[in-house]
């Protein structure tokens, strides 16, 4: 008897050859679909190469529509990669201790639903359409990577590992009551109504969006964010509504690198929780309708290009400098250049104009300082220097500087009382002065000149011993215009 040869595909199976097509010999599990393909051979090879804890189906042809191996447990990793069946691969209620690999040019829909997998799920190559995953425990990392179209759908699925759902088009991500605990990261063109589903998904770790081509709206409606997670759309351009609004916790970063919303856009963090940082700080991301800011950190957001008018900003944490509020693209341009200042002068006035209708005339007033910053450098080196606008910043900082004005008028008043002193030196008495810094030298001698005292009583004189009459002597009061004690004598007979 002559012995067998292996068959074409014996590193998977380890089974002997059954049937030779043209120069190529198959075992019952590899043969290809036609009329020596014994069905019922088929199952009993299956069923003792499961018994023996085999799970390698690479290249398998399963002549039933919809292979089924629900409620089964395998304990080595299984590769369906290459299999081939016509209808969904049931893997339903199924464990995997170890970990599962599918994917092929005839693959086609596979059931994991309520199934546990212990190991990675990774699915390659090409698969047109749907991968059911509801009430799925995925223990560790689930990789989806397809140059085809994708349905993921997974109702109320755990997902300990990150998910990654990378292919040409996405007809549909269902992740609603969903468990991510290592968040998400999403690639290619989303074309699906009514977009991606996250209602009441509880999402830890991150999402990463970028680069996505997003057909339709994306909403975040009754999910649970970690407020330490991230939402990264750099890159990425979403042609309906985004709305990332009334959720009790919203992102704690938010990357916009690039990114374009061509219709409304919304990103409220609830009252009184932690801003949400948006980042843009490397290109602006682009918004064609209306948006609406609430309760976010923009220090690190790059706007202007966008029409500000149409951006609504409420209880927005805005960059500094030197201790007044700024936009981003006015650190950038002192930095690096690259924007004109015209379009920051633009941009300024309207801010200022819509924080002056809020009343907040603190914020109003720093943007009427960026707004005239930028029209002074307007005029280039170096008229910036000799301009109106320049003066006008020295001496008060465009009208915000109070301490700058304050310390110009000191200045002011001290310059013009020296000058005053210096050009007119008879203005300034030298006797009050004198008085005020040296003491009388001689006790009871005639005043120093300049001096409003009286002269002391000597005593009597020889002559009013003699009875005869001196010369009497009364203060009057001096004219302003002479200085000390002028006396009146009355001049009698001396002897």
């Amino acid at each position: 008897m002559a012995e067998r040869a292996q068959c074409k595909y014996f590193e998977a199976c380890e089974l002997l050859e059954d049937t030779r097509v043209g120069d190529d010999l198959y075992c019952v599990l590899h043969l290809p679909p036609g009329p020596a393909k014994d069905v019922q051979k088929f199952g009993q090879v299956v069923a003792d190469y499961l018994a023996k804890g085999r799970s390698d189906f690479r290249w398998v042809y399963f002549p039933t529509e919809s292979p089924s191996f629900q409620g089964r447990r395998f304990q080595e990793a299984v590769d369906f990669r290459g299999a081939s069946f016509g209808g969904m691969l049931n893997l339903t209620d199924t464990t995997f201790d170890r970990g599962v690999f599918l994917g092929g040019p005839e693959f086609r829909n596979v059931d994991l639903s309520r199934a546990r997998v212990r190991g990675p799920l990774r699915v390659e190559g090409r698969i047109s359409n749907t991968l059911r995953l509801h009430q799925a425990v995925l223990e560790n990392l689930a990789e989806v990577r397809v140059d085809d179209r994708i349905h993921v759908q997974a109702y109320a699925a755990r997902f300990d590992g990150k998910l990654s759902v990378h292919a040409q088009v996405i007809g549909s991500l269902e992740l609603q009551d969903a468990s991510l605990r290592h968040g998400l990261s999403l690639r290619g063109r989303y074309e699906s109504t009514p977009g991606v589903r996250f209602e009441r998904a509880r999402i830890e770790g991150d999402l990463d969006f970028r680069e996505c081509d997003l057909d339709l709206y994306l909403a975040f409606n009754e999910a649970v964010f970690d407020p330490n997670s991230t939402l990264d759309l750099e890159g990425a351009r979403v042609h309906g509504t985004f709305v990332l609004a009334g959720l009790p916790v919203i992102p704690g970063k938010i990357r916009l690198n690039g990114a374009r919303f061509d219709q409304a856009a919304s990103i409220e963090a609830a009252l009184g929780a932690q801003r949400s940082r948006i980042i843009a700080a490397e290109k602006r991301p682009l918004f064609g309708g209306p948006v609406t800011l609430t309760n976010v950190d923009l220090r690190e957001c790059l706007l202007v290009g966008n029409a500000v008018g149409r951006i609504e900003f409420w209880n927005v944490e805005w960059p500094r400098r030197r201790g007044r509020y700024t936009l981003r693209d006015e650190n950038v341009y002192r930095h690096t250049g690259g924007i004109p200042p015209s379009n920051l002068r633009e941009a300024y006035q309207v801010l200022k104009q819509k924080y002056h209708d809020k009343g907040d005339h603190v914020r109003a007033g720093d943007f009427h300082y960026g707004e005239m910053e930028m029209k002074r450098r307007e005029y280039g080196w170096p008229r910036r220097y000799i301009s109106p606008e320049f003066l006008y910043w020295l001496f008060s900082g465009y009208g915000m500087g109070y301490v700058r004005a304050f310390l110009w008028l000191v200045a002011l008043l001290v310059g013009c009382g020296l000058l005053y002193w210096r050009r007119s030196p008879a203005a300034f008495p030298e006797g009050i002065q004198a008085d005020i810094d040296e003491p009388d030298r001689v006790a009871g001698g005639l005043p120093r000149h300049g001096s409003r005292r009286a002269p002391a009583d000597p005593g009597p004189s020889p002559g009013d011993r003699d009875g005869h009459d001196q010369p009497q002597c009364r203060s009057l009061p001096a004219p302003r215009s002479t200085e000390g004690v002028w006396c009146v004598a009355k001049v009698g007979p001396y002897r």
